[in-house]
């Protein structure tokens, strides 16, 4: 199992190696630290060796009492948290 904090780049993107690499593509738990406006984020890429992760956000605009979401964009500085097992692990015997 491995855990790892990482930080969103320009392009909204948080690019984890694993090393030593997984046996398979592993089974990754994804979070987002709490932060102003609206945030998502996906894993866009998975391989025994690395894992990529997408972050977009939103400002909340306010129009006549109703809150909606702008556009989203990548969000830079996004602070994520992945936990990674090798899908082996903890199986049926």
């Amino acid at each position: 199992m491995e855990r790892v904090r990482a930080v969103t780049n320009a392009t909204g993107q948080a690019i984890i190696s694993w090393s030593p690499p997984f046996t398979a593509p592993p089974v990754v738990t994804l979070a987002v630290e709490g932060g102003v406006g609206f945030r998502a984020v996906r894993i866009t890429a998975n391989s025994p060796a690395g894992t990529t992760v997408q972050a977009d956000g939103a400002a909340v605009v306010e129009l006549l009492g109703i809150s909606l979401l702008a556009a989203a964009l990548p969000a830079v500085g996004v602070t994520v948290h992945l936990i990674a097992t090798d899908p082996q692990e903890g199986g049926a015997p």
